[in-house]
């Protein structure tokens, strides 16, 4: 070899390793991505999940909302009715005492 010239490359040595480490790159690089893509549609299924729990939740309380309404409103008549009838009493009792001292 002379003195100033550089010594030649054997690049059949080389090749292999720099394409088994693109290669390498390449595979990690696409797991990294799956990762992320795997992590966003898990975020966005949770999302879901909490805004059809969300409304499941508020569908329940309406629906108990509307029964006791429901059960307020046939105590209401129930009391209405026993006054009602205390009243009627009352007014029969004396209608029977009147009969009487007449």
């Amino acid at each position: 070899m002379a003195h100033g010239t550089l010594p030649a490359v054997d690049w059949t040595t080389y090749i292999p390793s720099a394409v088994t480490g693109v290669v390498g790159l390449a595979g990690i690089g696409g797991a990294v991505w799956q990762a992320k893509r795997a992590r966003e549609a898990a975020a966005e299924d949770a999302k879901a999940n909490r805004e059809a729990a969300s409304s499941d939740l508020e569908a329940s309380m309406r629906q108990t909302a509307n029964n006791l309404v429901v059960s307020i409103n046939a105590e209401d008549k129930r009391a209405d009715v026993a006054t009602r009838r205390r009243i009627y009493a009352a007014c029969l009792a004396a209608f029977q005492q009147v009969t009487r001292a007449a």
